[in-house]
Order: C-alpha cells, then structure tokens, then sequence
C-alpha cells in the first residue's frame, strides 16, 4: 500500500495515543494534533508509512449517530484530500478529532481552518525540535 498523495492513514490505537502527546491546534470544527516521528517507524511490515505523512481521524460517539459521524469523517477527509500538498513533513504524524461544530461549519471555512491549524502546527513543531 504505498503513499496516497503526500498521506497515509494512521489504523493503529498506538499510533493515535503516540501522536496524542504531541502539539495541537483548536478550530471550530476539529483539533488538528500533530507529533513527529522517526521516519524509519514506519507501518510494521510495509513501506507506506516512511516517505509520507500519516494522518488518522476521530469521530467519537458524544457527536452522534453513525450517520452523523460518517457525515463528518467525509468532510475531514475530502478537506485533507484537497490539501494534501500542505503536509510536506515526511516524518509527521497527524490527527483530526471532529468536534460538533464541524457538521454545520461551512466547507470553505473548514478548509481555511485546516490551512491554519497546519500552519500553526508546523510553527509549533519547529519550536519544540528546533528546525
């Protein structure tokens, strides 16, 4: 399974909880968390995950029903996909946790969140490893 785009997806509880102790960025409709790894851990096995960042997304059940969360998940994903070009860090792990209003923010708005929630994130990163 190699790089979609510039992403792969995170599947793995411990690759959630590694990337939970890393630095964050609020938005109205998700928090964006991200931590770097060393880019030799890759997915156990495979190739995917060397080259490219890895990304996951949570919906839990405190937003709602399935239909709901799928709903949610879609956009999270489809706004990830049109940026794909923004995380250039290989050697980055992300998360996106869908909180409430992500359902009935704008698209438009969801996607500038992204755009600056990833800059904020990046900044942070640079800070913490001196970059």
């Amino acid at each position: 399974m190699g790089c979609r785009m510039n992403f792969t997806t995170l599947k793995r509880r411990s690759d959630f909880l590694h990337v939970r102790g890393g630095v964050y960025w609020v938005t109205p409709g998700f928090t964006l968390q991200a931590r770097t790894r060393k880019p030799e851990t890759g997915v156990t096995g495979e190739t995917a995950g060397i080259n490219c960042s890895r990304i996951g997304f949570t919906v839990t059940r405190r937003i709602g029903n399935a239909v709901v969360r799928n709903r949610i998940k879609r956009r999270l994903r489809e706004i990830v996909r049109k940026n794909s070009d923004l995380f250039i860090r290989p050697d980055c792990d992300y998360v996106l946790i869908a909180r409430p209003g992500g359902l009935k923010r704008r698209f438009e708005d969801l996607d500038r969140d992204l755009k600056f929630a990833l800059k904020r994130v990046h900044d942070k990163l640079e800070t913490r490893t001196g970059m």
